[in-house]
Formats: structure tokens, sequence, C-alpha cells
């Protein structure tokens, strides 16, 4: 089901608003309003007034407060009503005595008996946003002003004075000065963001810097490779290990020359699915006769590779 609410934006400071309760709901009601407008002219009524409400009078002027009862000849010369009461008895006799003057009336935490809802409010200078959950969730409403607030920057206002000087100086019906609103827009929207920019800098420099590193790490790969053959070529030529090298390629029917092979073919299996090398050359130089400690020595021998 969707919001059929309609919003309006009243200019509360040219009417009069009846706020019938004193306690702490009635004062974030009051609150809300005396912040947006705070030229407003409200009379607060209720047995017991709390003191934050009582405070408020310094700062307002337009705020009268009377501690007592509500009376039918409080709707008189009243424009809305607001009403922060606990019994729901005393809100629904409120809401009919209201409704007997043809006046529109908020029952604070009792949305089925509203007329209007008072929304969450975004404030940015002359820049108002109001947020209604068709009275479903207060606390949401509050959040997404919270959220709304941090996102919208400061300057706004500064760009809504601009539009206006420009909006002045257009000469035309309106639908002349819609149009060159919306190329004015288009244009600037159009035009490359600073920080975009900035990001795609930073994403260019860190893709060239990957491929770098990625191209350093193959050129090291080959000359630790070759350090590794030249070191290992020194120590055979230097302790004259190349006969005893040559008997063990050649003992045991080559079986170096099979322990080679299958390490070949069981790395094209690893390397295409990830995993498999060590079960596979276990299991075929086991089946070849090659004792276990020698098939744990050279398989750890070569993943250490």
């Amino acid at each position: 089901m969707s919001n059929s609410l309609y919003p309006v934006f009243l200019k509360l400071e040219h009417l009069s608003l009846l706020v019938i309760g004193g306690g702490k709901i009635a004062l974030e009601k009051l609150e809300s309003v005396l912040v947006n407008s705070p030229q407003t002219t409200v009379k607060l009524v209720a047995k017991d007034i709390i003191p934050e409400v009582k405070a408020l009078q310094q700062q307002y002027p337009g705020l009268t407060l009377h501690e007592r009862a509500y009376t039918e000849s409080d709707f008189e010369d009243t424009d809305l009503v607001i009403a922060a009461v606990n019994d729901i008895a005393v809100a629904e006799q409120i809401r009919h005595d209201a409704h007997q003057k043809n006046l529109l009336v908020n029952i604070a935490d009792k949305p089925e008996l509203c007329d209007f809802y008072l929304g969450s409010i975004v404030r940015k200078g002359s820049l108002k946003i109001a947020i209604s959950t068709n009275g479903k969730s207060p606390t949401i409403a509050k959040r997404l002003r919270e959220i709304l607030t941090d996102t919208i920057p400061d300057e706004v206002e500064d760009v809504l004075d601009n539009m206006q000087n420009i909006r002045s100086q257009l000469k035309g019906d309106f639908n002349y000065k819609v149009k060159e609103l919306n190329k004015l827009t288009t244009e600037y929207l159009a035009k490359e963001n600073p920080l975009e920019k900035q990001n795609l800098e930073i994403e260019k420099l860190t893709r060239i810097t990957k491929i770098v590193q990625r191209r350093a790490n193959i050129y090291l790969g080959i000359i630790g490779v070759m350090l590794l053959i030249g070191i290992l070529g020194l120590i055979v030529y230097q302790f004259n290990l190349w006969g005893d090298i040559e008997v063990f390629l050649n003992q045991d029917g080559h079986i170096f020359y099979w322990m080679l092979f299958v390490g070949f073919l069981a790395e094209i299996v690893a390397g295409s699915m990830g995993m498999g090398y060590g079960v596979i050359c276990t299991t075929t130089l086991l089946l070849l006769n090659v004792p276990p400690p020698v098939v744990s020595a050279s398989i750890h021998s070569a993943e250490s590779f």
C-alpha cells in the first residue's frame, strides 16, 4: 500500500496553533514547530507543564502558557490543534471538539486519530525536506533525517541563492525560465567533477602499479631461478658431484625420471583444479613401489619449490 498523504508546507507564522499537553511529548512537538517557525503564535494548555516547556516562553514571545484543563473556548481563534495527552478518552474528546470547530488536529502517537502528521524535517538554510512514514515509524523518519542532514552540504544555501539570482535575470514566460534553468543545471552536471577526475587518476595509477609489480615479480622469479641454477652448478662443479648425481639419476630403473614425470602430470591437474597434487603423486609413486619416506620427502621438497 502506497503512502497517500499529500505533503504541504504551512506558513505557521501566519496561523494560530493550539497545543494541549505539557509533558515531554508536547515539548518535542513544540520544539519542532518553533525551531522551524519561530514567530508562530502558540497557545499551550495543560494541567501540568514541565519546566522545559516553561523555559521556551522566554525564548519565543509568541508562546503563551495556560496551566489548567482545556475548554471548548480554547478552540476559538485557532487554526490548527496538536494534542499530546496520555488519556485516550481525552484525546478522542479533543479530536471531537476540534472537528466541531472544523479544525484539523494531530494527536501524538495516535495515527488513527490524526488529520495530519508532523514529519521529520531536514533543514539546510532555505531548503527543507519533510519525511513521512505514513505514521508507521517515526524512528525511521528520524534516522533518515539524520542521514540526509549529514549528506546534504551546507553550501546548498549558496546554490539556491545563485539559482534565485539567475532566475530573476531571466526574461520570458514560465516555460522559458524552466527550460533555461534546466539547461544550466544540465551543463553543470555534465562538467567533469574534479573529485571524480582525481579518483580516475588514482585508479589509473593503481592499475599501472599493479602491472609494474606483476612484471617485477616475473623478472625476480627468473633471476631467482637463474641464481639457483648457478649456485647448484657451482656446488656440483666445486665438489665434483656430477658422477654421484649421474649414478643417482640412473639407479632403480631411472626412478627419478618417473618421479619427475608423475610430478609434472600431477601439477597439470593441480594447476587446473587448484588441488590434488599431493594425492596424485602419493598414489602413483606408491604404485611404483617407491618407499613411503621417499615419496613424502620428494613431494614436500617439490611443493617447497
